[in-house]
């Protein structure tokens, strides 16, 4: 991992700067006594059950722009039962902040690490040394609602505590009293942020292209009801919402949602499909992800041919009449709504060389009856797959390793998107459990150093239906029981960045870093227009590539109120 090469460079700029780097722990007296232990922990840093509070946890800061949100963790630790009676939050002399809000946080199973290369460690035996922890651990992760009243845990509890800057708050610093009372102890602890002058906007166009995937049964089954019910549609809804929070601006609209199938008899369902897709664009979205209607034939990874619909060969002359009756017909439903300016599609997830001439086809079809839209796909191809992609989306590494091939992409005037899934492992950037949340904040960063246009995870809710993901973070990536299945795992967090409940979606701090990344994103940009170089430098002092970065939360925290400063004078 890399560690400040630069350093000796920084040190010199920051001097001309005049501004100096302000340690963003101070010493506060009044943290715990001899049965309690109560601190404050940067959201972005790791906090377990057995976490170890220091004297100088009682008082954190940080750096914000306006329209987006300042967050805090609070930690509590005792010995066996642990009882808090209550907990405030409370800016000092005043705010106009929006309102605070404190939530618990749930810690989930890291059951085995994330390998070195993909999956888990039990693919292949080999210890992955880019790890924050030794499985199995468990992880503070999950944000859930808190009603404020009394709380008994064992050993440790902790809380998420955010506050919403807006558009029109103003641009100082604030104090935050943090009061935790248990029994006749009160113990008071104090968060300083400073709001810098400059507003994100919140038009979802100008952002980065960012889609989670979404399940559907899933999401039917947290309403209490069937898919596509009333209350399947509230579901979605506060789903949406949570989705545009972490500055989500894209939308998965699955086949199924589209389309009827009764026998051979395929049907475009008009009154469900608007229904489906105005939920999201009435929460800001502006992109539309066609989902995929081709797959490997008989599910063979390397099948040479590729199946429409799970009936037809890609070639046969049934593939493309099942296809100019349904691609037709939802070109005609974007058509009369609108959306065809804002729609792409996938054909077939993640092709490969051996079927890529099947994938050829099926974008001529695409091309032939569904005109001017972009095709999007996670490709595991590249050159046999030139002209009938539009929107790369190769994962993170086949990305770097292949940089050149994708650059050329871009000159050609194609978009490049990135992904992450149970690969890549090691000390390569992802989204999962045993990795510092800094990985999920860079990823949008170096979005912004090689001018890349989107970030794409499958793994927003795929949690295994029937399993309980506050409990089961390793699931197998087949149903198949078996050594083979276990060799063969979703990696910790692989599947799910959401969490379930019946009252709608919880977030997850991986979820909010990768929030606070993307707003990020938005600050660099602005700086980039004003100052390439000096944006292009403080990127570099962090991360420089997607396996070379800076696991120093501090530093990063510098860095941010650096680019803050920038962009607010």
């Amino acid at each position: 991992m890399r560690k400040f090469v630069l350093g000796f460079f920084v040190v010199g700029l920051i001097g001309c700067l005049s501004v100096p780097f302000n340690s963003p722990y101070h010493f506060s007296s009044d943290f715990s006594d001899e049965t309690l232990q109560v601190g404050l922990f940067d959201s972005l840093e790791p906090v377990f059950k057995d976490s170890i509070v220091e004297k100088e946890r009682s008082y954190a800061v940080g750096d914000y722009a306006k329209n987006s949100y300042a967050s805090v963790v609070l930690f509590v630790r005792g010995g066996g039962e642990l009882v808090v009676d209550s907990i405030s939050a409370q800016i000092k002399e005043g705010s106009s902040l929006g309102e605070i809000e404190i939530s618990r946080l749930v810690d989930v199973p890291v059951e085995a690490n994330t390998g070195i290369h993909a999956r888990t460690e039990n693919i292949d035996g080999k210890r992955n040394p880019y790890v924050i922890r030794r499985a199995p651990f468990r992880i503070y992760e999950a944000i859930v609602p808190f009603d404020g009243g009394r709380i008994v845990a064992q050993d440790s509890a902790a809380f998420y505590i955010e506050v919403p800057i807006l558009e029109d708050s103003l641009a100082k610093k604030y104090y935050c009293d943090i009061s935790v009372a248990s029994g006749d102890k009160t113990f008071s602890l104090t968060w300083e942020f400073l709001v810098h002058d400059f507003v994100l906007t919140s038009d979802a166009s100008q952002e980065l292209g960012y889609t989670n995937w979404f399940h559907l049964d899933n999401i039917a089954l947290e309403s209490g009801s069937e898919i596509y019910s009333d209350k399947f549609f509230e579901m979605l809804e506060k789903y949406a919402k949570l989705m545009r929070k972490g500055r989500q601006n894209t939308f998965w609209l699955p086949w199924g949602v589209l389309f009827d199938v009764e026998g051979d008899e395929v049907s475009l369902n008009e009154e469900r499909a608007l229904r489906f897709v105005n939920i999201f664009l009435s929460n800001g979205f502006t992109q539309i992800e066609g989902g995929q209607f081709a797959g490997r034939t008989n599910g063979d990874w390397n099948a040479p041919t590729l199946t429409v619909s799970g009936k037809y060969l890609a070639t046969s002359a049934e593939a493309e009449q099942y296809l100019a009756t349904t691609l037709t017909a939802l070109n005609d439903f974007l058509v009369k709504y609108n959306l065809k300016d804002m729609f792409v599609t996938h054909i077939a997830d993640e092709p490969v060389d051996s079927h890529a001439q099947d994938y050829i086809v099926l974008a001529s079809i695409v091309r032939k009856y569904l005109p001017g839209v972009k095709i999007f796909e996670a490709t595991k191809s590249r050159e046999s797959v030139v002209g009938a992609v539009d929107m790369w989306c190769p994962t993170l590494d086949q990305y770097q390793l292949n940089k050149g091939f994708f650059d050329a992409r871009k000159e050609a005037g194609d978009d490049v998107w990135v992904y992450s899934c149970l690969d890549p492992g090691g000390q390569w950037l992802n989204r999962l459990l045993d990795q510092e949340h800094l990985r999920q904040v860079y990823i949008p960063w170096l979005c912004a150093l090689f001018d890349l246009d989107g970030f794409l995870h499958w793994g927003g809710n795929f949690y295994k239906a029937g399993t309980d993901p506050y409990n089961l973070s390793v699931r197998p990536f087949f149903d198949a029981g078996g050594p083979a299945a276990e060799r063969n795992q979703l990696p910790a967090g692989d599947s799910h960045i959401f969490y379930p409940s019946e009252n709608g979606p919880n977030s997850s701090l991986r979820f909010e870093a990768h929030r606070e990344g993307f707003e990020d994103y938005l600050v660099l940009k602005e700086l980039q227009k004003r100052d390439s170089k000096i944006a292009k430098f403080w990127i570099q002092y962090l991360v420089t590539s997607f396996r070379s970065y800076s696991t120093d939360v501090m530093a990063y925290r510098r860095v941010k109120a650096e680019i803050l400063r920038a962009v607010a004078d």
